[in-house]
């Protein structure tokens, strides 16, 4: 047996719009997903910047910045 040569970038995908999966086209099927991954980042980048305007009591903005205060090399 020869081995040929390219690993992954040899191999061969399928053609997705002939794949069906419970009657769904496999291309729109990936499309589906790739817009719900999309819909879930843009979710999380609201909700991120909801929480981070929301006011923070004195003592826990200390803390913070003690904790992520860089630390400088002697």
């Amino acid at each position: 047996m020869t081995h040929q040569g390219g690993g992954e970038a040899s191999l061969v995908l399928p053609n997705l719009s002939q794949v069906f999966f419970h009657g769904c086209n496999g291309r729109t099927l990936l499309m589906a997903g790739i817009a719900v991954c999309v819909l879930g980042l843009l979710f999380g980048m609201i909700i991120f910047l909801q929480l981070k305007n929301l006011p923070v009591h004195s003592a826990m903005k200390e803390i913070s910045e003690l904790i992520y205060e860089p630390v400088r090399h002697t």
